[in-house]
């Protein structure tokens, strides 16, 4: 395998599955591109390149590691929104703080 894994990593089946090769970013360098709904299948772009193909025990273990990374994703920017509102309050309880103390500074003048 070329990817550096061993090959009993995903043993090999006889549903071997015909993937297209990754599209070149170069073609758009700051095009980002949208999220594919889950009720179509992606759209291929053309290439010159012509398809590869995977097992179907590897296309099922690389649909697993996906959506393992897409799920950990997704908890991760729920911490990080979880964290940005404890900070957006406790700058607000800062500046609270920082006023009355002014404010309180004012009235000993």
């Amino acid at each position: 395998m070329e990817s550096g894994m061993a090959p009993s990593a995903f043993p090999r089946t006889s549903e071997p599955r015909e993937v297209p090769p990754a599209p070149s970013t170069s073609a758009h360098p700051g095009a980002v591109p949208e999220a594919a709904s889950s009720d179509a299948p992606p759209a291929v772009p053309p290439t010159s390149e012509p398809p590869i193909t995977i097992p179907g025990a590897e296309y099922r273990a690389l649909l697993a590691s996906f959506q393992t990374l897409t799920t950990t994703q997704t908890a991760i920017m729920e911490r990080m929104d979880h964290f940005q509102l404890r900070q957006d309050q406790q700058t607000l309880i800062l500046r609270e703080i920082h006023s009355t103390s002014v404010f309180c500074h004012q009235l000993h003048l």
